[in-house]
């Protein structure tokens, strides 16, 4: 009996110690490159910038502003100072936001001077990350600039994304039993279904859908209402099934940014400023499963344009992130703060600038130490939503992902330590 006992003994001495090498292995292994990252770069100075002293070459027409979290303040207060700049000293006069087409159309009649409250709309879009008072800061300005601007010259809003259904078709079946239209009744009682956000159609029932959202899209004769019909379809599209949802997706934000520009340049606007994750803006082709590769938003946007999309990226060396910790929006929807840090030693110099921020303009280093960490594969923060305790265990697999700045960015605005959104009023 006491030798078993023993042998338990050192069975569990045994079991104890592999426990704690292992996670002295884990700590240090997942956290070296933090320690590492932490020292000072004095090249850095010879081209750090104050965000104020952004520049941008003459022959961009759209600017695009990325976020490497949506729960941080500093990013959200960074759309507002990057639109002013572009607003008043480069001739800019719309924006696009990595929000639905349909809840956007409230707060761009609101920023036209139409009635209601900025807190009531953004707190009305299913996106919770807009619920803060810096994004109605930005609503705020825009409507006070549209205020004392000349018609030509007033700000538009639109929203990128296509994710809703229920928004959409309120508006649409709204505006159909205000005015008299025929022959739509059919059409209007099949999208109905779509009003109820549980409601899930069957891929062979997506053609009826299609059918009845081109005949009200040819019957509505307000853009923006109809437009709505295309934001629908879009979402539907994904039913299908044929290709991943993040490609699909940014394929319909590729389309929707193509069609405001168009609508922007019938009123002599050539330039719009947009802003979203990090992960849809920058110019990159990633791998979302092993061997498969897609091109971002971002890569669609620059073979299209080409050099009149100017990217700015957006990074922290560490983050108190406001992140929701379920990947969809629920009943059972929680907020949480969580700590990360990217590793970044570019990021890490920002503890030595005015503000603990500075922005770093990739066309303008020289060689030497910077232009060296820009032109190599570092890791880079891309935090999304939805967080999971996989974060911790491998970071560099899912909110770090190594890259070569440059080749994915004309230029970053690097924070030292980005603060949480509260996420309500």
């Amino acid at each position: 009996m006491k030798k078993a006992i023993k042998i338990l003994k050192k069975i569990g001495i045994l079991l104890l110690s592999i426990i704690i090498i292992s996670t002295c292995v884990y700590v240090i292994k997942y956290n070296y490159k933090n320690v590492l990252a932490m020292h000072r770069i004095k090249d850095v100075d010879n081209y750090a910038k104050d965000i104020e002293d952004i520049s941008i070459p003459d022959d961009v027409k759209i600017v695009g502003l990325g976020e490497a979290t949506h729960g941080n303040i500093e990013f959200q207060e960074l759309k507002l100072t990057v639109l002013k700049k572009l607003v008043e000293e480069y001739g800019f006069k719309a924006f696009a936001l990595e929000l639905n087409y349909s809840e956007s159309v409230a707060l761009n009649q609101y920023i036209q001077g139409g009635e209601g409250d900025v807190v009531s709309l953004l707190n009305n879009t299913s996106y919770i990350i807009y619920h803060t008072t810096h994004m109605a800061d930005l609503v705020d300005w825009m409507r006070e600039y549209n205020a004392t601007a000349k018609e030509q010259d007033k700000l538009s809003f639109y929203g990128l994304d296509m994710q809703d259904q229920a928004v959409a078709t309120k508006l649409i079946i709204d505006y159909c039993n205000k005015h008299t239209l025929e022959n739509i009744e059919t059409d209007l009682s099949l999208i109905s279904n779509l009003s109820d956000l549980s409601f899930r159609p069957n891929e062979e029932d997506l053609p009826n859908y299609y059918a009845s959202l081109n005949n009200l899209a040819s019957r509505i004769p307000e853009q923006t209402i109809s437009y709505c019909c295309e934001q629908l379809k879009q979402y539907l599209g994904h039913y299908r099934k044929d290709e991943s949802w993040t490609t699909y997706r940014d394929k319909c934000m590729v389309m929707n940014l193509t069609h405001y520009l168009s609508l922007e340049k019938e009123r002599g606007n050539e330039k719009m400023m947009i802003a979203g994750h990090c992960g849809h803006i920058y110019n990159a082709v990633v791998e979302l499963e092993p061997g498969v590769f897609e091109p971002t938003f971002g890569k669609m946007i620059y073979e299209k344009y080409k050099d009149a999309y100017y990217i700015i990226g957006t990074e922290f060396f560490t983050s108190k992130d406001n992140i929701n910790t379920s990947a969809m929006v629920s009943d059972d929807y929680e907020r949480k703060n969580h700590l990360l840090c990217s590793s970044d030693t570019l990021a890490y110099q920002a503890k030595y600038m005015k503000n603990q921020m500075y922005y770093l303009d990739y066309s303008e280093v020289q060689e030497g130490d910077t232009y060296n960490l820009i032109h190599s594969k570092m890791p880079m923060s891309q935090a999304g939503e939805g967080y999971s305790f996989i974060w911790r265990l491998f970071p560099y697999n899912t909110y770090k992902i190594n890259i070569v700045p440059a080749d994915c960015y004309n230029g970053m605005i690097y924070v030292y330590h980005a603060h949480p959104i509260t996420a309500t009023y």
